[in-house]
């Protein structure tokens, strides 16, 4: 049974077109959402303006899946991490206890690197021409 669903986010289509699909799956398995999305980390200095220009934009993506899941009556919890994607991902895995995690198969992070690290089974969602 799935409670849980990880769902890993960035700022592009495909990862946009995965949350919509972890939603409609979520809906119809009553299972809540933790949507993830983490920004590299930086050291402070000149690179504090864009750091806060992304931080914008991953706010805005979260918001976005937020109010999809909340319109499908989705449960859902937005989480925003700074450092290491795959690290970062590692330790939300351990911490919420997903069932599954679904990713775009367009992501940056390594396929090999997921299956091989992540605790729970992954769910790449491909991003078909019609959507």
């Amino acid at each position: 049974m799935i409670n849980q669903i990880l769902l890993w986010l960035d700022n592009s289509p495909a990862a946009r077109a995965a949350a919509s699909w972890t939603i409609a799956f979520a809906r119809s398995t009553s299972a809540r959402i933790y949507a993830l999305y983490v920004l590299p980390a930086t050291a402070k200095s000149r690179r504090e303006k864009r750091n806060s220009v992304q931080e914008e934009q991953a706010w805005q993506v979260l918001y976005e899946v937020e109010d999809e899941a909340f319109d499908q009556q989705v449960r859902i919890s937005l989480l925003l991490e700074t450092g290491d994607p795959l690290s970062r991902l590692t330790e939300v895995c351990t911490s919420y206890q997903p069932d599954i995690i679904v990713v775009s198969a367009d992501t940056l992070l390594s396929a090999e690197s997921l299956i091989r690290h992540l605790p729970k089974p992954v769910i790449f969602y491909k991003l078909d021409k019609e959507d």
